[in-house]
């Protein structure tokens, strides 16, 4: 019993194995025609160029594929693979629009012996609007710093603009176009050629875009730094102060400026500043700097200011003062003599309180000239002389009564 299932057994496989020859050997001799699809078969794009000229441009980074159906010998079918078949969309043939859209592509080549079933497969594409636009190469990611002694300006361009150019989302991502650099101890002109790259708000590289220019040369022009003294100019005059201090603080700056102009200056004058506007005390007033053109003044860290100083003044106010006093007579007449001696006369001197103090009336000198009078009456000028701290301001009377008698 055992022996007649071994022997059963043993012809199921003998059957299985002949039907396996026999099936090859079929497959082998007659190659029967089949059907295949392949999928993820890659397209390729041809005459992009042209979609500038309408407008458009292809959205980057797209991986464009389509379905395959072929007909052809088994053998042969068997043998290939995606790679085997190649799709073509030339895009100068085809009716086309900014965003997503199914084409048809223009050729699908395969290999010798398989043939496409039906019609040209589609792709779905994605066009977008082609623009260009100008856009400022800017300086901000430029760090550069002078060697002591000099200062260097905001460094040039020979150019400062650039064109950039692709599709519209990308286009208009970018905020600046800028080169980026580190230039320490600067002393002498240079230049250096920079890669620029568009950047957006955050400064973060915009893919998929073209600049008109991919390099910028960036030109540094270093400066001398020289220190001179400020000078605090006044003008007009207050009686009611004697201006004691002028001063300007800082009493020094840095200025920079072109080699020529800069050896030039020896010191900076303020702005003039209108005596009416001092009051006695201490008072400060903001002026500007008188700077020649293209002279520049720095801070202590080469950073440029805005070229104001305090003008510092101390003034005393004017006072008045009366004195009375005879006046003295100085000449003789041409004949007789003085009959009697004139009233004392009041003058009115001004001065600082200080001085005013210090006045002596021996320091007041007045005189009546009564050289060559005749006999008679006369209404002789009153003369006055003080020391040159004093202001004389009157008299009264400003005349006296001379009687000369025989």
């Amino acid at each position: 019993m055992g022996k007649r299932k071994v022997d059963d057994l043993f012809v199921k496989i003998l059957c299985l194995v002949g039907a396996i020859a026999l099936w090859v050997i079929i497959i082998n001799t007659t190659n029967l025609p089949k059907r295949m699809s392949f999928n993820n078969v890659p397209v390729q794009v041809q005459n992009g160029e042209t979609l500038k000229a309408r407008g458009l441009i292809l959205v980057p980074d797209q991986e464009l594929t389509v379905r395959t159906p072929l007909e052809g010998p088994a053998n042969d079918l068997y043998s290939i693979n995606a790679d085997s078949v190649s799709v073509t969309l030339d895009v100068s043939q085809r009716t086309l629009k900014a965003g997503k859209q199914e084409v048809q592509v223009t050729f699908v080549q395969t290999p010798a012996g398989v043939n496409l079933i039906g019609s040209n497969p589609t792709v779905e594409i994605e066009l977008d609007e082609y623009v260009k636009k100008p856009v400022e190469i800017k300086k901000d990611l430029l760090e550069y710093s002078a060697a002591e002694g000099y200062y260097v300006p905001e460094p040039t361009f020979d150019s400062n603009y650039v064109t950039v150019s692709g599709p519209k989302t990308s286009v208009e991502l970018v905020a600046a176009v800028k080169p980026t650099s580190v230039k320490k101890d600067i002393n002498l002109m240079s230049r250096d050629v920079l890669k620029l790259e568009p950047l957006d708000a955050d400064n973060n590289v915009v893919p998929n875009v073209t600049l008109s220019e991919s390099y910028v040369e960036v030109t540094y022009i270093p400066q001398p730094v020289k220190e001179v003294p400020v000078t605090a100019v006044r003008a007009g005059v207050n009686p009611a102060i004697n201006l004691t201090l002028i001063s300007a603080e800082p009493s020094t700056v840095r200025i920079t400026g072109r080699v020529n102009i800069l050896k030039n200056i020896t010191e900076l004058e303020t702005e003039s500043l209108n005596m009416e506007e001092i009051e006695p005390g201490e008072t400060t007033h903001s002026k500007s700097l008188v700077l020649p053109d293209d002279i520049l003044v720095l801070d202590a860290n080469n950073n440029v200011e805005d070229g104001i100083v305090d003008v510092i003044t101390v003034a005393e106010p004017i006072m008045t003062k009366v004195v009375t006093k005879n006046v003295t007579l100085v000449g003789q007449p041409l004949v007789g003599r003085i009959s009697e001696l004139p009233l004392p006369v009041a003058v009115t001197i001004s001065g600082t309180k200080t001085k005013l103090d210090e006045l002596n009336d021996n320091l007041i000198l007045m005189t009546a000239d009564v050289e060559g009078l005749d006999l008679g009456s006369h209404q002789v000028p009153v003369k006055v002389d003080v020391p040159q701290e004093y202001t004389f301001i009157k008299t009264v009377p400003d005349t006296i009564e001379v009687v000369v008698e025989p």
